[in-house]
């Protein structure tokens, strides 16, 4: 056990009985994934797999001017989306937690009937469907998007209902809207509750309240595109305390955008921060996490896992974990801390952990 652990684990014990007061709102995708694994070498009775990116690219890069041909064996099938798994997350950590996004309509989609049991769940449209591709060090994921778009503000209007949508908002300690990029009607989606919901409310407050926003990869948008949706997202600022999640690869597209290109994540997490000016802005490196606030840069490393077993969701699992650190009115640092251990168990195990188990996991890693 790294030094402080035991401290950081007792302060969680301690105020964890908050949790099931505390609740969050999460949005807007949703999507079936099918898990697979490419094969390398196939022999009867024994299978290897590409087990890097680059080890797969090489193979495609070889087949320039001919052709090939890869199988894929599949590993599972599961819920995904940014959201759903998030809330997946927060519910098993035991926050109270909403969900709506695109998760069958209008017959919920048998994918997720658990996750309905276990929060609340408001879908508005079919979801949509990924093949991801499964690699020790990162993975490839191929979406099929048409039935995002009908997730749309006109929508989840007439289908929640504002009155339901106010209450939603209003109750929710944490508002957070992830995977932007392949949700191409966030912005109006966003616009709707800022001028219908946020901007009318009286019980909204960055004292107490937090927007949280994971804009998930931006490389199919364009640059006027992520231009117009981070002003969307900065306007919450005056009723929350604003929260920006990033990998190491979205940070880079999004500071390419506006600074010059660097590949020194400290450089991009300065800029970042002194873009969006934040309450706190989050990198994660696959190596480590950064942190800013007020101006101070914290970072955390360790639960770094070798061997994956899933590693589609685990920032998402990352978000949650920090998410249930704020509510547990942690020090940042140790919320980060928490984020990583959360994703880490997330990707050895394939699951998203109760506190409990998340707490055994930090203590004997």
């Amino acid at each position: 056990m790294r030094s402080g652990t035991f401290e950081m684990i007792e302060l969680i014990k301690k105020n964890s009985s908050v949790l099931g007061k505390k609740r969050i709102t999460i949005g807007f995708d949703g999507y079936v994934d099918e898990i697979v694994r490419p094969v390398k070498l196939k022999e009867i009775g024994n299978i290897s797999y590409y087990n890097t990116i680059a080890e797969f690219s090489h193979r495609i890069m070889n087949s320039k001017d001919s052709a090939c041909e890869i199988e894929i064996i599949p590993d599972m099938i599961k819920l995904g989306g940014n959201a759903p798994l998030m809330a997946n997350a927060t519910a098993n950590l035991g926050i109270k937690t909403s969900v709506i996004g695109a998760f069958g309509f209008p017959q919920l989609n048998p994918y997720f009937k658990e996750l309905a049991e276990k929060l609340d769940l408001y879908s508005i449209a079919d979801p949509a469907k990924t093949n991801a591709l499964e690699f020790h060090d990162g993975k490839i994921m191929f979406g099929n998007n048409d039935n995002l778009n009908k997730v749309n503000w006109e929508n989840i209007k007439s289908i929640i209902g504002i009155e339901r949508l106010t209450s939603l908002i209003e109750e929710s300690h944490i508002f957070s809207a992830v995977n932007w990029s392949s949700l191409y009607h966030l912005d109006g989606i966003l616009k709707g509750i800022k001028q219908d919901i946020v901007d009318k409310s009286k019980s909204l407050s960055p004292d107490v309240n937090y927007a949280f926003f994971d804009l998930a990869d931006p490389t199919k948008r364009s640059s006027s595109e992520i231009d117009a949706g981070l002003n969307i997202m900065c306007s919450f600022r005056n009723k929350y305390r604003l929260v920006f999640s990033f990998n190491e690869n979205e940070a880079k597209r999004i500071n390419r955008y506006y600074f010059d290109d660097t590949d020194d994540i400290f450089r991009i997490a300065e800029n970042l921060y002194g873009l969006l000016n934040p309450h706190i802005l989050i990198l994660r490196p696959n190596q480590f996490a950064i942190l800013l606030e007020d101006g101070k840069i914290t970072t955390t490393d360790g639960f770094h896992v070798e061997k994956p077993r899933l590693s589609t969701g685990g920032g998402d699992n990352f978000d949650a974990g920090f998410c249930t650190g704020l509510l547990l009115g942690l020090p940042s640092e140790t919320s980060l801390y928490m984020a990583r251990a959360c994703a880490s168990y997330y990707i050895k195990y394939g699951n998203s952990p109760s506190l409990t188990e998340l707490l055994n996991y930090m203590e004997n890693e």
